[in-house]
């Protein structure tokens, strides 16, 4: 080893050293100082919230009750009234909600098709295939509440074709494939 030290010239030992310092230095501040950087930084967003409730005199109770209404309104969102459903009734409160969905927009609802797709990390695939008829806006308006009556739903497939030509009023037939996400029983 000291043979090799006495190989390099000045410089190259001075690299060497100062190379060894920035690695150094840089295992002190990612390992010792910046977790700590990171919690104190936790500790003055705790504390600012705190502040805040206390500021506008609202009771901790109250905003819990606050953000719990919140976490409602976000999971309504993204799963419907389907959250809690078993994947028979929900199949059943789905092909329903088509329906009345589809009556309600004058659509003729042809079929519904449920089936189970795949698994997405945590999530379990049920897919539905579902074929429609009836002119341009009421579909799109169908698309709509399905979107905001059945939560997080995605089109996956998605064929739109003409079966009636009339020039006043086109007929035309939609199929897609429905898919809704739900979180897989452990």
């Amino acid at each position: 080893m000291e043979h090799l030290l006495n190989q390099l010239d000045g410089r190259q030992l001075k690299l060497i050293a100062a190379c060894g310092a920035i690695v150094l230095i840089a295992a002190i501040v990612n390992y010792g100082f910046w977790p700590k950087i990171q919690e104190l930084g936790a500790l003055r967003e705790s504390r600012a919230v705190m502040t805040q409730v206390t500021a506008t005199q609202v009771s901790a109770e109250a905003e819990i009750a606050r953000l719990d209404d919140e976490v409602k309104t976000l999971s309504h969102r993204l799963q419907g009234d389907m959250a809690n459903l078993p994947v028979r009734q929900m199949e059943a409160f789905i092909i329903g909600r088509l329906q009345n969905i589809s009556w309600r927009n004058d659509i003729t609802l042809v079929g519904v098709e449920p089936a189970i797709g795949e698994s997405v990390e945590m999530y379990r695939e049920v897919l539905f295939r579902v074929e429609l008829s009836g002119d341009y806006f009421s579909l799109l308006d169908w698309l709509g509440d399905v979107s905001s009556e059945l939560g997080f739903v995605v089109i996956k497939e998605y064929q739109l074709s003409v079966a009636d030509i009339d020039p006043q009023d086109p007929l035309l037939t939609t199929k897609l494939l429905l898919a809704a996400y739900r979180v897989m029983d452990s």
